[in-house]
């Protein structure tokens, strides 16, 4: 039976009691709620990192060949601006250099 959303919420709240707050080590936090939402107050890393091993890249190569000269590691201070034509080895955690629009997983690459 479907339910429009407004009767699924009221029917939540009839039958759900409200928790007692706890207050825990982070360590033994697993499989409770928050009580209140955790705002950070500063990115960490404070820039824009690699989620996955691969090649940064332009858009506009995409399906073709790229020059790769350089690989960016995690902790790596690369100021490199990225051109049409060339790719940049990335690594998880590592900076995602300026011009970059894709991060191509290594793993749907091949080399020439």
């Amino acid at each position: 039976m479907a339910f429009k959303v407004e009767e699924a919420l009221e029917i939540i709240y009839k039958n759900v009691s409200p928790k007692s707050i706890k207050i825990l080590p982070i360590e033994q936090a697993l499989g409770f709620v928050l009580a209140q939402d955790v705002i950070a107050i500063y990115n960490l890393p404070p820039f824009n990192n690699s989620a996955m091993d691969g090649y940064a890249v332009k858009i506009a190569d995409a399906g073709k060949s790229v020059k790769v000269k350089h690989t960016i590691f995690a902790g790596d201070d690369s100021s490199e601006i990225l051109k049409e034509g060339f790719g940049i080895k990335i690594m998880t955690g590592a900076r995602i250099p300026e011009g970059c629009e894709c991060i191509v997983p290594i793993e749907n690459t091949q080399r020439d």
